[in-house]
């Protein structure tokens, strides 16, 4: 998957942008991508009289390091997301938008119970990400979260992020009940069921430091092959005939020396039903997983 940089000198205007999109639409409280705004520009002005590693070191005594971080990471996937819906004219309801901007703006006190906008930012991404390669994503009011057209036919993806490693099997399970209401195999649908496990990776406390881009991808992709790996005896033994295929997909804060904090992000998909691999390799190619 390709990296998203964090360029400084458009990124604030981005978030001024859309901080000014938001009003039009009526959204006018302080919301995570107003906190995070706040955040980077605070952040940007205390740069300018000293060094950014001195900066991080006094924000990390000052115990606002992970929300920082956070803004950073969450502020530049919001704005990319965003940014690329608009551009495609893509209809983003207004109940999805207000549930991506709900929740603690520092994601290492996300729990159970407050977790709710950052599951929706996930239906947003991945909204995003068929954007991006022009499918036309509809956002569902219910079930499916995402869907769009691929080959002519109905991809419909349910979205699940899973805070602890035990749970994701219970979360496929969940995803694939649902697509059941909707995905019509008859009818040459295909069922999708996608897993943020960025929290396993990231937990809202720090970032992954490396010397280039390559390297940080690399451990990201490995780390993720090695999780599903391990979840293969499991997974290989389900059997669904309205889901085609898991969406595995990571995100996390990354630091490179010459690029500075920015995000990197990989997926893979893992084929449930093998009478569509051919299909399924087709969309991870196109969606560039």
């Amino acid at each position: 998957m390709d990296l998203i940089r964090l360029d400084q000198s458009t990124f604030r205007a981005d978030l001024d942008e859309i901080d000014r999109w938001l009003e039009q639409k009526g959204f006018h409280q302080r919301d995570r991508l107003r906190v995070y705004r706040a955040n980077i520009a605070e952040m940007a002005q205390r740069e300018q009289a000293s060094h950014p590693g001195k900066v991080f070191a006094q924000v990390q005594s000052e115990g606002r390091l992970s929300e920082i971080l956070t803004s950073y990471a969450e502020g530049i996937d919001l704005v990319d997301a965003l940014t690329s819906l608009r551009k495609k004219q893509v209809t983003i309801p207004d109940g999805l938008l207000k549930r991506v901007l709900d929740g603690p703006s520092d994601a290492s006190l996300e729990d159970q119970k407050s977790n709710r906008g950052r599951n929706a930012m996930f239906e947003l991404l991945m909204g995003a990400m068929a954007a991006k390669q022009d499918l036309q994503p509809i956002f569902g009011q219910e079930n499916p979260d995402v869907e769009f057209q691929f080959l002519g036919r109905r991809v419909l993806m349910e979205c699940k992020r899973v805070l602890s490693e035990k749970k994701i099997l219970d979360k496929i399970s969940e995803a694939v009940h649902q697509l059941e209401k909707c995905v019509h195999p008859d009818n040459g649908d295909i069922g999708l069921v996608a897993i943020s496990i960025s929290r396993l990776a990231h937990q809202g406390n720090g970032y992954w430091d490396a010397p280039t881009v390559e390297i940080g991808r690399a451990f990201l992709s490995r780390a993720l092959r090695h999780m599903v790996d391990d979840l293969n005896k499991h997974l290989s033994k389900l059997s669904f005939s309205h889901a085609a295929g898991v969406v595995f997909h990571v995100s996390s804060p990354l630091h490179v020396q010459s690029l500075g904090y920015t995000v990197a992000s990989e997926g893979l998909v893992y084929p449930m039903n093998l009478a569509e691999s051919d299909c399924l390799r087709s969309l991870a190619e196109i969606l560039r997983l």
